[in-house]
């Protein structure tokens, strides 16, 4: 569970939980449900919003969908079983875009990207993960538009955990694992 906090008078104060992790046999959504607390029970179907602000096909949404949590899969098992080996400084960005990479296809190389940088652009898409010029992730091909949007999940990943998934460590990431759950889990 986590709780919502407020700063009141110089103080953190909570001001209620704002979902509960793991539902079988938790007490607390027994407490919940007795306290008759609103409840929701998210759906499968979630719509993904693409960057011109249409939804994406369903299927694609699920696609992408369905890659995004076998990636965090992996990570949450990668970090479980392999913490000590990997750098603290390793976010689980980093690891969505090496993932990406094999997902998808190749980045651009860093001869591509200083040929770019002296004004020889070799066209691109629009850009949906907004970086500096520095560390934009950018690939070349057809893909890219599809990588950009997963990255984008993959950002969105730090709403559920509270935390921008840059800076989340991936070496302390199995902390992240997700719980089963029931009826709203």
């Amino acid at each position: 569970m986590r709780l919502h906090l407020l700063i009141l008078w110089s103080q953190n104060v909570g001001s209620g939980p704002n979902w509960i992790h793991g539902t079988d046999n938790n007490p607390i959504l027994s407490l919940a449900e007795i306290s008759k607390s609103k409840l929701h029970s998210f759906s499968e179907q979630c719509p993904i919003y693409g960057f011109d602000g249409e939804p994406l096909r369903q299927a694609e949404a699920e696609e992408l969908s369905e890659l995004m949590w076998k990636v965090i899969e992996r990570a949450v098992e990668y970090s479980k079983h392999c913490h000590s080996a990997i750098p603290v400084e390793k976010s689980f960005y980093d690891y969505c875009i090496d993932k990406a990479e094999e997902l998808f296809g190749s980045r651009v190389t860093e001869d591509e990207r200083a040929k770019e940088r002296a004004g020889f652009h070799h066209g691109g898409g629009k850009g949906g993960v907004k970086r500096s010029s520095e560390d934009h992730v950018r690939w070349k091909g057809e893909e890219e538009r599809k990588k950009e949007l997963w990255l984008s999940l993959a950002e969105m990943w730090g709403t559920f955990i509270g935390s921008p998934v840059e800076r989340q460590s991936l070496k302390y990431f199995f902390l992240e694992e997700p719980l089963e759950g029931g009826k709203y889990g």
